[in-house]
């Protein structure tokens, strides 16, 4: 979150496997969690960083391709099968092979595809930039050394969450 809007009340959704909605699309399938493709919502909503979160399966030889917003950050994570992106200057012409992350240029589009003989399933995960510094340690990721320092002391001393 914008460093503005980091300490507030926490909000949680939800979201059930069963609570993802899924479209088919010649050559594989998508799971909306987060944002929109081809008219389907993901369950997910109302986050700052406007996230595309989908899982994609892709059938021997499918392609998938989409927009993604400007100045999104973008990033696959491929867990199943071998992959190409579609700009083969990157690969040398090779398929990608699972477990590997996939980091991209900005751009306007995402074009993947599983070779002819395999099926291939990664998260497609895109989101705005906020542009601010980071410090993490453990589970905080904050702005700077003295907010991690304070959330470690709010937590050891038992104001980290107001109860309600």
């Amino acid at each position: 979150m914008p460093a503005a809007q980091k300490i507030g009340p926490p909000r949680y959704q939800e979201v059930t496997s069963e609570g993802i909605p899924a479209v088919e699309f010649e050559g594989g399938q998508v799971r909306v969690i987060a944002g929109e493709h081809l008219g389907l919502q993901g369950p997910v909503r109302e986050i700052i960083a406007q996230p595309l979160y989908m899982e994609v399966r892709l059938e021997p030889g499918g392609r998938f391709a989409m927009p993604i917003p400007a100045g999104h950050t973008t990033i696959a994570y491929l867990f199943e099968g071998p992959l190409f992106i579609d700009e083969e200057a990157i690969t040398g012409g090779a398929p990608l092979e699972a477990v590997r992350m996939l980091v991209f240029r900005a751009g306007d589009e995402v074009s993947l595809r599983a070779p002819s003989d395999s099926s291939a399933r990664f998260m497609l995960i895109a989101v705005r930039p906020f542009g601010e510094p980071i410090v993490t340690c453990g589970p905080f990721m904050m702005n700077t050394e003295a907010e991690i320092r304070q959330a470690f002391e709010d937590l050891r001393s038992g104001r980290f969450v107001a109860q309600g």
